[in-house]
């Protein structure tokens, strides 16, 4: 599908985008890849979310202004070690922790966590070669003194490792 719609937009042949990037199965473009073009497009490129991405990816929870995930958004694609950006605040604040895990489990893996409220800055750094690529889901929780998890404390973002 992607050779199709590359060649249409640049006014190339399929057969000039697989020697322009010497490769043998023109077939085995994927999302991600970067390949080389003969003539720079005219249009966009509308691609398609890979298979295995769901569609309709959304934030669960992240009702309160006091739990937000701002960066990386929902279905942004990360590679290597990234910063996460948002809010961990509360006023009976006692710490909050980062959670991952991937798209198929249904439990998540602690990951760090931090005894300092945040506003709006950094939480803390993921590094997604822990955990392979694919479709994960990034959980903040903020626990309270009375090392509860209110329901409105908790902020679940879908994110695609690369």
């Amino acid at each position: 599908v992607y050779k199709r719609q590359i060649s249409l937009v640049t006014n190339s042949t399929v057969d000039e985008l697989r020697f322009a990037n010497c490769i043998d199965d023109i077939d085995n473009i994927t999302a991600g890849d970067t390949i080389y073009v003969p003539t720079a497009p005219i249009r966009p490129v509308p691609t398609f979310v890979p298979s295995g991405v769901r569609q309709g990816l959304a934030a669960v929870g992240c009702t309160s202004a006091t739990t937000q995930i701002t960066s990386p958004i929902t279905a942004q694609r990360v590679r290597g070690s990234f910063t996460v950006f948002g809010t961990a605040t509360r006023p009976d604040f006692q710490y909050y922790k980062i959670e991952v895990r991937p798209d198929f489990a249904s439990i998540y893996n602690f990951y760090s966590d931090s005894q300092s409220q945040v506003d709006n800055g950094v939480l803390g750094q993921i590094n997604a070669e822990l955990f392979g690529p694919g479709l994960h889901w990034i959980r903040l929780s903020v626990v309270d003194i009375r090392a509860e998890i209110a329901p409105d404390a908790i902020c679940e973002i879908p994110v695609i490792f690369e």
